[in-house]
């Protein structure tokens, strides 16, 4: 994995720290302070939509040719570790000209997800050299790496937000602060498609680049500064 890349939004999450005594919460000045912590990853994920697509005068014949190019998809499938395979949709077409029938197509929609680019290239670069047609590419995050991650910049914008906290309370003359409230937002990276032309050019494997997602983690804290009780603004050493 060269990094740390399915679609829904994270809603926020409201975490309430201790507030004391609301007559102590008098005695100090609140205040809000917003703190962000941010990382670019490579998605480890992969995915392609391809079609096993025939045509012929015969509907069996060209559901039987369309079969045999889903079975090689689903074989090459099994046969490369890490890679899912899943059928989407089978369809029949009748073709017409001038009004009349004069064959018909089969279609089948198979979905790919392999672990990385390179798996996926690989694999796609068989397929397509074995007949079959890409309709689509995408890249995105598996779920562990995109909860490990975040969870290590909940970290890091909780301790900057205690930072940020420490400041306030020393630029305004006090001795103690106290984190009343926290919300944390942040988004998921979009999983951005990748666009290929149906008849892709027949070669192995295929060149695909995933690039990166930005992953955030925005923490809105409510704090009491000049508390009675609470955290010291000062660490030993730091000037007044």
């Amino acid at each position: 994995m060269r990094g740390w890349h399915r679609t829904g939004a994270i809603g926020l999450v409201a975490l309430a720290a201790a507030a004391g005594a609301a007559a102590d919460e008098g005695k100090g000045i609140r205040v809000t302070l917003v703190a962000q912590a941010a990382r670019s990853v490579t998605p480890d994920r992969a995915w392609a939509r391809v079609v096993a697509q025939a045509e012929d005068a015969r509907l069996e014949a060209a559901a039987r040719q369309a079969r045999r190019l889903a079975e090689r998809a689903i074989a090459t499938a099994r046969r490369t570790e890490g890679v899912e395979l899943e059928t989407e949709g089978y369809q029949t077409h009748d073709l017409r000209e001038a009004g009349r029938r004069t064959g018909y197509r089969v279609r089948y929609v198979l979905r790919l997800e392999a672990p990385g680019a390179e798996t996926l290239g690989r694999v796609l670069g068989e397929l397509t050299a074995a007949g079959l047609r890409i309709e689509g590419v995408g890249f995105s995050l598996a779920p562990g790496t995109r909860a490990r991650v975040r969870r290590e910049l909940v970290t890091e914008a909780l301790r900057r937000l205690r930072e940020e906290s420490a400041l306030v309370c020393r630029a305004l003359g006090h001795e103690r602060y106290r984190i009343l409230r926290v919300d944390l937002g942040g988004a998921p990276p979009p999983v951005r498609p990748m666009m290929m032309a149906a008849a892709a050019e027949r070669a192995a494997p295929l060149p695909l680049v995933p690039g990166t997602r930005r992953i955030e983690v925005r923490v809105r804290g409510e704090v009491l500064v000049g508390a009675d009780t609470g955290t010291p603004c000062r660490t030993p050493g730091t000037p007044r």
